[in-house]
């Protein structure tokens, strides 16, 4: 997109995930600080590997790259000046298919993502993500990005 504070994919990579390979994810749930903008309905994945590296450019966001399965997370409008944090439904099965790769094991790296589904990718008009390194002007809320997994 033209806009350099509009995205089309952003994604967060979470280290040292205490579940341990083919444990049953019975909840999962990802917390994000949201900038002002309309109702959006974004499509939350991973990358589908057992041990995520650190990400130094775009190339990991290469939808070939992302688990089959998936989460779907609408963010309502708000038009508050700073950042909103909203927390997805579940995405359990996407946890699941990480941690039951056969290269997964307790204390690795996950990358998430989240990216506008495929039925709005053509539009003008995007959410605003704050990122703790933008150089938006933008106030931002103090609060990270956050995972929350539970399981058995």
């Amino acid at each position: 997109m033209s806009h350099k504070y509009r995205y089309y994919k952003c994604f967060w990579r979470f280290q040292n995930i205490a579940v341990p390979q083919g444990a049953t994810v019975d909840s999962a749930y990802l917390r994000l600080p949201w900038g002002s903008g309309p109702e959006r309905t974004f499509k939350v994945v991973a990358l589908a590997s057992g041990n995520a590296p650190q990400p130094t450019d775009k190339t990991l966001a290469d939808h070939g790259l992302e688990t089959t399965a998936s989460g779907i997370w609408t963010i309502p409008y708000h038009g508050a000046a700073i950042a909103v944090a909203h927390t997805s439904p579940n995405i359990n099965n996407v946890i699941q298919e990480v941690v039951d790769r056969g290269d997964w094991s307790t204390g690795n790296s996950m990358l998430l993502m989240v990216r506008i589904g495929d039925e709005e990718a053509s539009s003008i008009s995007d959410k605003k993500k704050n990122m703790y390194f933008s150089e938006s002007t933008e106030p931002e809320t103090d609060e990270e990005a956050q995972l929350t997994i539970t399981y058995s």
